[in-house]
C-alpha cells in the first residue's frame, strides 16, 4: 500500500479566497447553502421553489456536483429556554 500524503492524492495546488486551485490549474469552489422546510411550504410555494431550482440547473454551462448532508441537531437547550419563557408569560393569548 502506498504511503503518499493526502496532498498528493487530492491534487490541490493552492486555496485562495475560497477557491481551490488544482495542480492542472482547474478551479473548484465549495458552497454551503441553508435549507428550507419544503414540507411547510404551500403548494404554490413548493412549485415556485422547484421551478427556481430547475431554472438554476438549466442555466449551468459547466459540470456541477451537488452533495446533500443532513445533521441531527440537538435542540434540548433551546426547548428548555422556550419552556421557561412559556412559564413566565402572563399574556394568556400567547
Amino acid at each position: 500500500m502506498s504511503k503518499d500524503n493526502t496532498q498528493k492524492i487530492i491534487d490541490i495546488a493552492d486555496v485562495r479566497d475560497g477557491v481551490i486551485i488544482l495542480n492542472n490549474k482547474a478551479l473548484r469552489a465549495i458552497l454551503m447553502v441553508s435549507s428550507i422546510n419544503f414540507a411547510l411550504k404551500s403548494k404554490d410555494e413548493q412549485k415556485a421553489v422547484i421551478y427556481a431550482f430547475q431554472q438554476f440547473l438549466n442555466s449551468l454551462d459547466f459540470p456541477m456536483q451537488i452533495v446533500v448532508q443532513s445533521r441531527r441537531l440537538g435542540i434540548e437547550t433551546y426547548l428548555t429556554m422556550l419552556k421557561e419563557k412559556e412559564e413566565k408569560q402572563e399574556n394568556e393569548l400567547l
